[in-house]
C-alpha cells in the first residue's frame, strides 16, 4: 500500500527540492547500473579526477631573473652598453617580450646613504637561448689538468721531419699550459736507434719543454732505447684557464 503523497504547502515544497533530486537519482541508476542507487553521484563527475601539480621548490639563482629580482626600481643596460634611467620594474617587464627574453639583475643595489635606500638594481637583458648556454656550460664537470694531458707517441729512429712536427705540437701544447705524455717505443721493423740517438731524442724532447716555458713534472719511466715515457707540463696558470 502506497503512502499518500503530500498535499498544499508540504506537496508544494516536495515537487521543487526532492522530486528533481530522487529524479537525477535514478536516471544515474539506469546509466551506470554498477552504481548503487542509493549514493547520490552526479553524471557529471563520474569519471572524472582532479590532477594536482607537483610541487616544485623555488629556483635559487645566482641572478635573480623578472619577478625574482627584489627592487622596486631597475636600471637597464642597453644592447650598446650604455646604462638607461631608472624605471619601475613592473614596467620594465611590461616592454619585454617574455616568450624569448629575461631580465636578469647583473649587479646588487648598494644602499644609497643619504637616501637610507637601496638603489636601483642593474640588469641587462638576455635572450633564453643565451642563459640555457650559460646554466649548460656550468653544469658541465670541470676538467683536470690529468684530463687535458695530450700524448705524443715517438719510435726511437724518428727522421728529423717528423721529430720536427711532434717538437713543435709539443711546444704547441705546453704553451697551452697542457700537460703531455711522450711515449718512446721502438719500431717493430726496419732500422733500430744507436744508444746515443736515443740518448739525444730524450735531450731535444727536454730541450725543447724548457724553451716553451715548461718542465718535467715527473720523472722518466722505462729504460732509454726500449720503451719509455715522459711527462712534460705546461705554466699553472695557462692550465687553470683551459680548466674555467
Amino acid at each position: 500500500m502506497h503512502s499518500p503523497r503530500p498535499s498544499g504547502t508540504r506537496r508544494a515544497l516536495y515537487e521543487v527540492f526532492v522530486f528533481p533530486y530522487q529524479l537525477r537519482w535514478r536516471f544515474a541508476s539506469l546509466v551506470w547500473p554498477s552504481i548503487s542507487a542509493q549514493s547520490p553521484v552526479w553524471p557529471s563527475r563520474l569519471g572524472h579526477h582532479r590532477r594536482y601539480a607537483q610541487y616544485r621548490p623555488p629556483v635559487q639563482r645566482a641572478q635573480p631573473r623578472n619577478e625574482e629580482i627584489q627592487s622596486h626600481f631597475v636600471r637597464v643596460v642597453d644592447p650598446s652598453g650604455k646604462l638607461g634611467p631608472a624605471i619601475a620594474l613592473f614596467d620594465a617587464l611590461k616592454t619585454l617580450d617574455r616568450d624569448t627574453y629575461d631580465l636578469v639583475q647583473v649587479s646588487s643595489p648598494e644602499l644609497d646613504p643619504v637616501m637610507r635606500e637601496r638603489n636601483p638594481s642593474i640588469c641587462k637583458v638576455f635572450s633564453r637561448g643565451e642563459l640555457r648556454a650559460v646554466e649548460r656550460a656550468k653544469a658541465k664537470p670541470k676538467k683536470t689538468p690529468d684530463q687535458l694531458a695530450k700524448q705524443l707517441e715517438i719510435n726511437w729512429a724518428i727522421d728529423r721531419h717528423d721529430l720536427q712536427h711532434r717538437l713543435r705540437r709539443l711546444a704547441d701544447f705546453l704553451g697551452q699550459g697542457r700537460r703531455v705524455e711522450i711515449l718512446l717505443a721502438r719500431r717493430k721493423s726496419g732500422r733500430q736507434a744507436t744508444p746515443d740517438e736515443a740518448s739525444a731524442l730524450v735531450e731535444k724532447l727536454k730541450m725543447t719543454c724548457e724553451e716553451a716555458g715548461g718542465k718535467e713534472w715527473k720523472g722518466m719511466e722505462g729504460r732509454i732505447g726500449l720503451m719509455a715515457k715522459l711527462h712534460f707540463e705546461g705554466d699553472k696558470d695557462k692550465t687553470r684557464e683551459a680548466v674555467a
